[in-house]
């Protein structure tokens, strides 16, 4: 899975807009977003962004190799990521203290 996600260099509506107003809209082709921007598509709610998002938490989870050292960070980096794409609260509580410094 390749994301081109390199120095801010996502080809999204806001930033291609500026060199074609007329071919290129700044709006979200998959959802009701006036401004795509880079932000908003890595959290678009369009369902084929939610299933690229349930993807990547998957892959993610599937390559950690928990170790003794740190049994909640697979859990963290999971939540995190779920938590960061909903626009909710990280639920720091759930965890140790010592993940929280």
């Amino acid at each position: 899975m390749a994301i081109p996600h390199h120095r801010h260099n996502l080809p999204v509506g806001k930033d291609i807009h500026r060199y074609n107003k007329v071919k290129y809209l700044q709006e979200c082709p998959s959802c009701d977003e006036p401004v795509e921007d880079q932000v908003h598509w890595l959290r678009c709610s369009d369902p084929t962004m939610q299933q690229w998002q349930a993807t990547l938490q998957a892959v993610l989870r599937k390559q950690w190799h928990p170790t003794s050292d740190a049994p909640y960070l697979v859990d963290i980096l999971d939540d995190g990521l779920h938590h960061w794409f909903n626009v909710t609260p990280f639920p720091a509580e759930k965890y140790p203290d010592k993940y929280q410094e």
